[in-house]
């Protein structure tokens, strides 16, 4: 007797091809985490010289040239005046996490961790605070829980994740300020318009 289906594979239905494609960009997406955040290599300069050079002066007593916009540095020659940029940024992005790094028994002769731990953290935050937060304003925008699951795997495995927020640049905390802003007036009775979020971050 003939039978048609016997050997036929059983058929995936397309909730599960989606879950498989979710799972396998998910598992692109640490792969890739971990190669942005060892990497060699920097997007541009300022993001060791404004916060990871400072915070390493700091914590572990690095010797440095201070860049200008932080008030110069009289140890080692520099033109010392008022600074004229604020601390809070470069606490936020590399003290803390280099602080931590600290408490842990690390050192100034770990200088790979020391590159590395702000990266990690800015990635931390980019994945448990952003993505939360851009969740609300995806859902706000229409987007149902399959179609935010979707959206956030994609954002998680983009070069402007991978690279740019894993950078200890202030840029990136501020976009983590817009989107805290942007959900803020997604939840408003007006709505917010798109540019209502930027007369709110201001660079410090």
């Amino acid at each position: 007797m003939h039978h048609g289906n016997a050997s036929a594979p059983p058929r995936v239905s397309r909730r599960q091809e989606q879950r498989d494609a979710e799972a396998q960009l998910s598992r692109l997406g640490l792969v890739l985490a971990v190669l942005a955040v060892a990497a060699n290599g920097c997007v541009q300069p300022d993001e060791w010289f404004q916060s990871v050079e400072i915070a390493a002066r700091d914590v572990f007593g690095a010797k440095i040239w201070t860049p200008w916009e932080f008030g110069g540095s009289a140890a080692l020659g520099d033109a010392v005046h008022e600074p004229c940029r604020s601390v809070s940024f470069p606490a936020v992005a590399a003290h803390a996490p280099l602080f931590l790094l600290r408490l842990c028994g690390g050192s100034i002769a770990w200088p790979r961790l020391i590159m590395m731990i702000p990266r990690l953290w800015a990635l931390v935050i980019s994945i448990l605070v952003h993505d939360r937060l851009l969740g609300e304003v995806w859902r706000a925008a229409g987007l149902d829980d399959e179609g935010v699951r979707v959206a956030r795997a994609l954002r998680r495995t983009s070069w402007a994740c991978l690279v740019l927020e894993t950078r200890p640049f202030s840029n990136v905390y501020e976009t983590f300020g817009l989107a805290r802003t942007r959900r803020g007036n997604s939840r408003s009775p007006t709505g917010g318009g798109a540019s209502a979020p930027m007369g709110e971050i201001t660079r410090r």
